[in-house]
């Protein structure tokens, strides 16, 4: 019997259904007494059977543990690195986007549908977004077409999808932060203002709603609610047939793939592109490196770019699963596409001297952390340019991993292949410096000159 005070539960849900309880990485769903018939009956329809092996949904099977006070228990696969729409690319967004509609469609299929499809009920488990929301799956009426969820759809995926193709990705990123939805009325008012000028805010405002709860209606309660008002039931009547398939999945479907990500050029999106590690003499060493550390399982690589790096260790040493991160939303979607196929690959968007995150969310430094932290190439860019301190700088890549630390120093800074452009470089930075900083929080097992400007240092977690 699982005591429930041994256990962590979600601080905010509204989940009618079930209970979640996180006990020793492993995640129980208790279902109220009163929903236990239905969530038995969806088991028996094979529903959540093929959601599973199309893999939109975790693992997820009714267990033989039990919870006090809990008659049934269902339990998920435990999904190691937790990860939010503010961490995830374009396609990434997108593709999180057609998994709600795809689980939605075959829903259907069974009589059900989705009544909260909202972007934070969708987690990438490793490269492949999947749906983990079992309370939201609800009976769906017969007698309607529209999809109960829609506007929720909308909000969590158009909108954001919608801003970051018209180039408003900052808009659109800065959407997921918010502790509200950036609702359709005041998308509508950005989008088209010329329109905003001419039609009262309210009018719209009250437009939507009302045609959004009639869609939803059906004719019987349409009729019992006006039956003794003919003509305004006629009218109701008139306008319910009209917005009948206003509000499906299959519509806003479409609206989803006309939706492309932009041409945009960053800075370092094209870092990566001549790089070939397999003929990489500096990649091909670390490699060798980080096959010496035997204990090592999980990686995460900070400043990853296109992730050629993280890809070549993930295939060629005995690391199980690896984390690539960037703070450049272009090279990181580019990584993203290029390893859809390699399922221990997980990119994320992520800036690790300046994280994102709401106030209720578990914080990435946890959710991340690894047992060998990578960083190549970045820490003179932070230092010369950013002036971020080197002990923060060491501080947080100390946050992120459990075991070692794999990390370069350029002694000449700032050089790009010609001596004499090189910037001046302060008095402090030099060699003793960097390496009297890293043995302050690691113990080094390995000093290395690689090339003219990279030195690399390996250490282990004090």
């Amino acid at each position: 019997m699982i005591k429930i005070k041994d256990c962590k539960t979600v601080e905010l849900s509204v989940d009618l259904q079930s209970n979640l309880f996180f006990c020793r990485d492993r995640v129980f769903r208790a279902i109220n007494s009163d929903y236990i018939d239905e969530v038995k009956e969806m088991f028996k329809s094979g529903f959540i059977d093929e959601v599973i092996e199309k893999k939109l949904f975790p693992k997820t099977w009714i267990s033989e543990e039990q919870i006090e006070n809990y008659a049934l228990v269902i339990e998920h696969e435990y999904i190691n690195h937790w990860n939010y729409p503010y961490e995830w690319s374009f396609s990434m967004l997108k593709d999180a986007a057609q998994t709600v509609l795809d689980i939605n469609r075959i829903a259907n299929k069974y009589g059900y549908e989705i009544m909260d499809g909202h972007s934070y009920n969708v987690v990438f488990n490793m490269n492949k977004p999947q749906y983990i929301d079992l309370g939201s799956f609800i009976k769906k009426s017969d007698t309607k077409n529209n999809w109960s969820s829609y506007r929720i759809f909308y909000n969590h995926f158009y909108i954001p999808l919608d801003l970051w193709s018209n180039n408003y990705s900052n808009i659109a990123r800065n959407i997921f932060l918010m502790e509200d939805d950036f609702n359709e009325i005041e998308f509508l008012r950005f989008k088209y203002k010329l329109l905003n000028k001419v039609i009262k805010t309210q009018f719209i405002i009250q437009l939507i709603n009302n045609s959004h709860r009639l869609a939803l209606s059906s004719y019987s309660k349409i009729n019992i609610k006006l039956k003794n008002k003919t003509f305004k039931k006629h009218i109701a009547l008139l306008l319910f047939k009209l917005l009948k398939n206003s509000y499906t999945s299959n519509r806003i479907e479409q609206k989803i793939l006309k939706l492309h990500k932009p041409i945009e050029k960053s800075m370092w999106n094209d870092y990566h592109n001549d790089i070939i590690p397999e003929k990489n003499e500096r990649f091909i060493r670390i490699k060798e490196i980080i096959n010496s550390l035997t204990d090592v399982t999980s990686a995460i690589e900070l400043a990853s770019n296109q992730g050629k790096f993280a890809k070549f260790i993930l295939d060629n040493t005995h690391i199980k699963q690896i984390i690539a991160t960037d703070y450049d939303k272009e090279a990181v979607d580019i990584m993203y596409i290029n390893n859809k196929n390699s399922e221990n690959f997980l990119p994320l968007l992520f800036d690790f001297v300046r994280t994102n995150g709401r106030k209720y969310d578990e914080h990435i430094y946890t959710r991340i952390k690894s047992d060998l932290v990578i960083a190549l190439a970045v820490t003179h860019h932070l230092l010369l340019t950013q002036n971020i301190s080197i002990e923060f700088i060491f501080k947080t890549m100390k946050r992120l991993t459990n075991k070692y630390i794999i990390v370069e120093f350029m002694p000449i800074g700032l050089y790009g292949g010609n001596i004499d452009t090189v910037p001046s470089l302060p008095n402090y930075y030099n060699l003793d410096w960097f390496k009297d900083n890293f043995n302050l929080h690691f113990d080094l097992i390995l000093d290395e000159k690689l090339e003219f400007n990279r030195h690399l240092f390996v250490g282990r977690l004090k």
